[in-house]
């Protein structure tokens, strides 16, 4: 199980600068009446000293600031985990293997046993009469290799639905149902015929057509099952309950060894034994197994016949469909394979699937009976998380107007944020990775960040500290008082930056304990951000150490992470020929990284947010080519522009490359997504919103979600069909024909694109990979366990609550008071005291050493005011230190 992370802001120690984590409920309960939060800030109270205050007094207030951000909290949910049980039946998985959806039934658990069923595949004994046994056999439920998906099932329902596919083919079955025999059983015994098994908790005859031969088609299991078999005399009549109906059984005459003749509700019929018949009498058609024949001479004693009534004949015979009934009809989806030879039958496995594929799936709160025996159900309780469940985190990328596109997502602090991430001007067929007009995203470690521009810092990819700040400001550069601020797009929290000596344009600061570097460029209001291993500020170039972050992530609520992505220009030129089109693009001339690689062994390493990718280049004694390696594979680029595609992870980049040939160089000069994520033209910069999976348990990889944005006819904002790296279940359209569902496979991220207008996706990400359930049993049913709950967050304090007295306007108070100091050193205690008498002139006569007391309705505020004033300033001190334990009561 993951442990997913919880942060929250730091608490502000008041008056003191200190950064606190106090958990609410180490402080005392009735300071915390005082305390009130609206949303993520700290409303009240306010904590008041005299502006001639001593030291002490000063001290004493920032004791009860402590305690009371013990208080400064909000309440939230924990993200719940769900454990589904199942009674009445085994569940495919096990508790080291989960069944994921998209998996092979058999990918858990292959085999069924009798510790997992102990009564449908108990160990049985054929009873007969031959030498030689006991004869034990064991059972089996061999699971198949079909899976858990997500579709319609060929049509067979409007909407797509979470079902497990049956198929119809025995050659993929959904399971095999083998039967063991510990010692070979002679099928052509007469010892045998006649014997009774118990296959699969259900009770038979071995009958009298059964057979062993070297011959595999003749290998044949007769199986006559009923209602338990019943002896009558002959001339007697026998009543048998079988599927609660009563019937009447008359043996009218024994005429032989194994003939004679017997009337079943009122019909007649001549049999013979070892033969099953179907009789229509008035109580409706019945079989009738005739068991044994026990004929006695008349004069020595009275002949009997065993019948089985109401039995059921099921014929397992090799290389064919098992057959049911005395006509033997056909069970489609099933085949038999008997091994065997002339001395007996060792082994026999039945494959399973559906009749046909109109039937072929068991959807979420259904089951599949066994059509052979009927002794047990496959059922599926759908995936956990479910598909609309309130666990999953949901992304929703939308249009915004006519001109942008937006999207919407919480991170992993738990902050919700609507941004517009892409725009398109009226009139143009292009959209640009942009909040507005003049305000861009800048997703390139080293690129220049002008003000009110957004940038995402991160020290590293699929990082926990990833942010999405905007440049709010650049201020009084190459001065001593020279700061930048970057306010969090999510949080709404400002850092600001202090530039440093020597010339107050650049700075290394900290964020999350990571470090940054800024450096501004001599094109006035604009930066550059670098981090990781090895950065710096450089002298005349940004050095971004020993990588280049491209589209840094920011990690969502459930552990998923997202970038927004744009073609990365990596060079100074102009212009030139991107990649997806065959006309000029004029480019940015902002001074950018040249990767010009003119010396062998010259390399960068690109880190993307599916892993890293190193180019190195080595020169070719081959004309026109140049050896440029990505990841260590040759690419062998010719000479003049290449636009090479490779693949890191799971996703596929496209890097645009200018060899010089064998005159020795390569240049680079930009990284984009290839055309294939991306639908036309109208976006040959390849704008995207990129979101990739957490690692699922068969992959070393991350799954990727990509959804491009174009400019569409009329030059509005419009989202493209999503593309998947990994594979999904499944395209599929809904009644509504502008609507289509994915899951993916195998993490079961939920996705829906509604293609109408400019289109919308919503996302609706797992918090844990989602697990299918599948259960075997006579009537399983399934019942789900949920774990979690609520905690409190701090709330972090970014506000003043401390004041002089001075400060306070009693008209317009709003807010709670806790009041530091007595009469002579405090003026708003003076004015409430006064009420009560008391003034700096007899407060030592009346309380010595000093009084906790609470003024309800203060200045007729109807706010509370607590006062903690003690005679002497080290006497204020102790009374504080009593609130904070809780005291609010208190004179001496």
């Amino acid at each position: 199980m993951k442990i997913k992370r919880l942060m929250a802001g730091g608490l502000s120690a008041l008056l003191a600068g200190t950064t606190l984590l106090v958990a609410g409920g180490f402080a005392n309960p009735g300071l915390g009446d005082y305390v009130t939060t609206s949303g993520s800030q700290l409303t009240s109270p306010m904590i008041v000293v005299g502006s001639d205050a001593q030291v002490s007094d000063v001290i004493g207030a920032a004791d009860i600031g402590v305690a009371i951000a013990g208080y400064a909290t909000t309440a939230g949910a924990c993200t719940s985990t769900s454990t589904v049980g199942v009674s009445g039946g085994a569940d495919v998985a096990s508790s080291s293997k989960f069944l994921y959806f998209g998996s092979e039934l058999n990918r858990a658990k292959s085999t069924l046993t009798i510790s997992d069923l102990p009564t449908i595949l108990a160990q049985g004994t054929a009873t007969v009469d031959w030498s030689g046994g006991p004869y034990t056999y064991d059972h089996y439920i061999e699971l198949g290799t079909r899976t858990t998906t997500f579709g319609t099932s060929g049509g067979d329902y409007d909407d797509p639905v979470s079902h497990v596919d049956i198929g119809s083919s025995f050659s993929t079955p959904l399971y095999n149902l083998t039967i063991v025999f510990n010692k070979v059983l002679n099928l052509s015994h007469a010892d045998v015929q006649g014997g009774e098994m118990t296959l699969f908790g259900v009770d038979y005859t071995i009958g009298t057509s059964s057979r062993s031969s070297a011959t595999a088609t003749v290998n044949k299991l007769e199986l006559l099952g009923g209602s338990g078999s019943t002896t009558v005399d002959e001339g007697e009549t026998a009543e048998v309950s079988v599927g609660g109906v009563m019937h009447d059984i008359t043996v009218d005459l024994v005429e032989g060894a194994t003939t004679g003749r017997i009337t079943v509700d009122g019909k007649g019929k001549s049999v013979t034994e070892g033969v099953t018949y179907t009789i229509s009498g008035d109580q409706g058609s019945i079989d009738v197994y005739v068991k044994d024949v026990m004929y006695t001479a008349k004069e020595s004693g009275i002949s009997k016949m065993e019948v089985v009534l109401g039995s059921s004949k099921v014929t397992l015979q090799d290389s064919q469909k098992v057959k049911v009934g005395t006509s033997n009809t056909n069970i489609d989806g099933t085949y038999v394979d008997i091994i065997g030879d002339d001395s007996g039958v060792s082994k026999i496995v039945i494959s399973v699937a559906a009749a046909d594929s109109t039937n072929d799936d068991i959807k979420a709160g259904s089951y599949f009976t066994d059509p052979i025996f009927g002794s047990f159900k496959v059922a599926y309780n759908g995936l956990n998380p479910a598909l609309d469940s309130a666990d999953r985190d949901t992304i929703t990328i939308d249009n915004s107007g006519t001109t942008g596109a937006t999207l919407s997502m919480t991170d992993y602090r738990g902050n919700e944020k609507l941004m517009t991430f892409a725009f398109t001007a009226t009139g143009t067929w292009q959209v640009d990775l942009n909040a507005s007009s003049t305000r861009t995203y800048v997703i390139a470690e080293g690129q220049p960040v002008r003000e009110n521009d957004y940038v995402i810092l991160a020290p590293e990819q699929r990082s926990d500290f990833g942010h999405l700040f905007q440049l709010s400001s650049i201020s009084s550069l190459g001065s001593t008082t020279a700061t930048l601020s970057l306010t969090d797009v999510f949080s709404g929290d400002v850092k600001t930056v202090n530039m440093a000596t020597p010339d107050y344009y650049n700075a290394t600061f900290y964020i999350d304990g990571q470090t940054y570097n800024t450096r501004n460029l001599t094109a006035g209001n604009e930066m550059v951000f670098t981090w990781g291993t090895g950065a710096g500020l450089g002298v005349l170039n940004i050095d971004a150490g020993s990588k280049f972050t491209i589209w840094p992530t920011i990690r969502g609520k459930n552990g998923e992470y997202v970038a927004l992505v744009d073609r990365v220009i990596l060079d100074n030129t102009s212009a030139y020929t991107p990649w997806i089109t065959d006309t000029w693009v004029e480019m940015d001339t902002q001074t950018k990284y040249v990767f010009n690689f003119t010396a062998d062994g010259a390399n960068v390493t690109l880190e993307l947010p599916t892993g890293d990718l190193n180019l190195s280049w080595w020169n070719n004694t081959v004309a026109n080519t140049s050896r440029l390696y990505a990841n260590g594979v040759n690419q062998s680029v010719a000479e003049g522009m290449v636009h090479l595609n490779v693949t890191v992870g799971l996703l596929d980049y496209n890097i645009t490359s200018e060899s010089g040939g064998c005159t020795g160089y390569v240049n680079l000069r930009a990284i984009q997504l290839p055309e294939k994520y991306i639908e036309g033209t109208d976006n040959p910069t390849g704008i995207a919103v990129l979101v990739l999976e957490e690692l699922d348990n068969t992959t070393t990889d991350r799954g990727a979600i990509v959804i491009g944005v174009n400019a569409d006819s009329n030059s509005y904002a419009a989202l493209d069909t999503p593309q998947f790296t990994n594979g999904y279940d499944s395209a599929t359209q809904t009644t509504d024909a502008s609507i289509t569902e994915y899951v993916t496979v195998p993490y079961g991220t939920y996705l829906k694109y509604d293609s109408d207008n400019q289109g919308v996706i919503t996302i609706k990400y797992p918090n844990e990979q989602a697990i299918s359930t599948v259960a075997f049993g006579a009537d399983p049913s399934f019942s789900t366990t949920s774990t979690g709950g609520a905690y409190e967050a701090v709330v972090k304090i970014d506000q003043p609550v401390a004041k002089f007295d001075t400060e306070v306007s009693t008209s317009t108070l709003a807010s709670d008071l806790i009041l530091i100091g007595g009469p002579c050193v405090n003026d708003l205690v003076k004015t409430l005291m006064a009420d009560d008498g008391i003034t700096c002139d007899n407060f030592y006569n009346t309380y010595k050493t000093g009084v906790i007391k609470e003024y309800t309705n203060a200045f007729e505020s109807g706010q509370t005011a607590l006062v903690v004033a003690g005679w002497t300033a080290a006497d204020t001190r102790n009374l504080a230190a009593k609130v904070m334990k809780g005291t609010l009561d208190y004179s001496a």
